[in-house]
C-alpha cells in the first residue's frame, strides 16, 4: 500500500491527477494544493511512435510557506502508519529545505526510514535521511570527486556518507547497474 504526498496547482491538471489517484486507490491525503503554482505539465510530440520533442509547462520556484507547513503536517501524520518514506526530489520547488527538515525530524521521531532520490548539486539539505540513492553524475556533482572507476565511486560514496551521516548510499550507474 502506498500513499502520495506533494503539491499540485489549483487547476484542471491538479484536479485530474487527484481524481486519477483516487480511482487507482492511491491515498493522496498528503497532497496539498498550491495556489501560487500550476501543476507541471509535460507535452510529448510523437511522430510514428518516436518522441520528437517534449514541452514542459512548469514553475520551479519554491512552494509557499503555508503550503510547506501544510505538507510537513500531512506527511508527518501519514508517516505514523507508514513503514518507510521515499522522497523523490525533482527540483520543482516542493522539497524545500523547510519541508525536508520537517520530514527528516518526523522520520527520526517516529523511527521511520527516509530514503532520498536526490537532485541538484548540494546534498546537505538531505542531512538526516536514512539512505540516499544518487546516480553517478549526481554523486560527482555533490562531492566534487571523480567517479571514473569503482574505487572512485566507493570513495565518493563514503564521502557522501560522512557528509550526511546516513546509514547507506546506493549509487545507480545506468547500464552498469
Amino acid at each position: 500500500e502506498a500513499a502520495c504526498g506533494g503539491a499540485v496547482g489549483a487547476d484542471g491538471a491538479g484536479l485530474r491527477l487527484m481524481d486519477l489517484m483516487g480511482r487507482a486507490g492511491i491515498d493522496g491525503s498528503s497532497v496539498v494544493v498550491e495556489k501560487s503554482k500550476p501543476t507541471p505539465l509535460k507535452t510529448r510530440c510523437i511522430a510514428q511512435s518516436q518522441q520528437m520533442i517534449r514541452v514542459d509547462y512548469e514553475q520551479t520556484g519554491p512552494i509557499s510557506k503555508a503550503a510547506e507547513a501544510q505538507l510537513v503536517k500531512r506527511v508527518s501524520a501519514a508517516m505514523k502508519k507508514a513503514q518507510l518514506v521515499l522522497l523523490s526530489d525533482y527540483n520543482k520547488g516542493v522539497l524545500t529545505d523547510r519541508v525536508l527538515d520537517g520530514i527528516m525530524k518526523a522520520g527520526k521521531r517516529l523511527k521511520r526510514p527516509v530514503i532520498v532520490g536526490p537532485k541538484g548539486t548540494s546534498f546537505e539539505k538531505y542531512r538526516g535521511c536514512t539512505a540516499i540513492a544518487p546516480n553517478l553524475k549526481e554523486l560527482a556533482l555533490a562531492t566534487g570527486m571523480s567517479v571514473a572507476t569503482d574505487d572512485d565511486i566507493r570513495a565518493a560514496a563514503a564521502s557522501l556518507l560522512d557528509l550526511l551521516g546516513c546509514d547507506f548510499v546506493l549509487v545507480t550507474r545506468g547500464e552498469r547497474g
